[in-house]
């Protein structure tokens, strides 16, 4: 006789599967109701919630391409790439490369672009919790420290870089009316995070950009500094670190 464990996972494999296992189906207690069709409800039911977390995590990309297309491309990418843990928050990871190789969004290749965006917005609001570093501790680094000081960025932020005017695009279509025209030539960098009052996206320059990466690499500040002024010479890094500081962007502070 299988244990509960088993037979809790043979029944989670059934869901998953793309046909009906007849060795399965025998083993469901039968009642009024077929076996194979209360299996075909609960994978149905199974499969819908799947397609509603993608649509839940992608309310842009779902604009960009119409409903009806969304909720095709949506059931392909349940059918091919079942949830590996029990919990919903983490599926939809693989969503925007599988969108990139969709021969349907193939005169769209932004829209692969502003997924990819949507889901670091989704990893940002999932991500731990963790002290923000307050420009007051800054102040206390002794001079003879400045060349070795490293900064961490929080957990809960994300950096992108696309080809595509990503940020405009999201922007634009968080409006109920009709949006507006989007030029497509130029790409922008996003900057994502989670701050007290919700999830944050903001466009930011080449400069910003670098010097972030460099930060997040777990580089030394002066570091992230000459990379941002090689992109652009009239950077001020010390107003964007003021700026990052009060915008919850970095988390620790380090130096010896």
């Amino acid at each position: 006789m299988s244990s509960l464990r088993e037979l809790q996972r043979e029944f989670f494999e059934s869901l998953r599967q793309p046909t009906v296992n007849e060795a399965r189906v025998d083993r469901i207690v039968p009642t009024r109701l077929p076996a194979r069709k209360r299996l075909q409800i609960y994978r149905n039911h199974h499969r819908a919630s799947l397609a509603g977390a993608l649509c839940a995590c992608f309310p842009v990309v779902e604009r960009l391409v119409g409903k009806d297309c969304f909720d095709g491309l949506a059931r392909a990418y349940v059918r091919s790439h079942p949830p590996r843990r029990g919990y919903l928050h983490d599926y939809g990871q693989g969503f925007p490369g599988f969108l990139a190789r969709a021969e349907v969004l193939a005169g769209l290749p932004y829209v692969p672009e502003v997924a990819a965006l949507e889901w670091f917005r989704q990893e940002a609001y999932h991500a731990p919790d963790a002290p923000r570093l307050a420009l007051a501790r800054l102040q206390a680094v002794p001079p003879r420290a400045q060349e070795t000081l490293r900064l961490g960025l929080h957990p809960a932020v994300r950096l992108m870089r696309s080809s595509y005017p990503v940020v405009t695009i999201w922007t634009t279509n968080q409006r109920d009316d009709e949006p507006e025209t989007v030029a497509l030539d130029g790409g922008e960098n996003a900057l994502i995070w989670r701050g007290p009052d919700g999830i944050h996206v903001r466009r930011i320059g080449e400069a910003m950009q670098r010097l972030l990466r460099v930060l997040e690499a777990g580089e030394p500040f002066a570091d992230a500094c000459e990379m941002a002024l090689s992109a652009e010479p009239a950077f001020d890094p010390g107003r964007a670190l003021a700026w990052i500081c009060e915008n919850g962007v970095l988390s620790t502070a380090s130096w010896t």
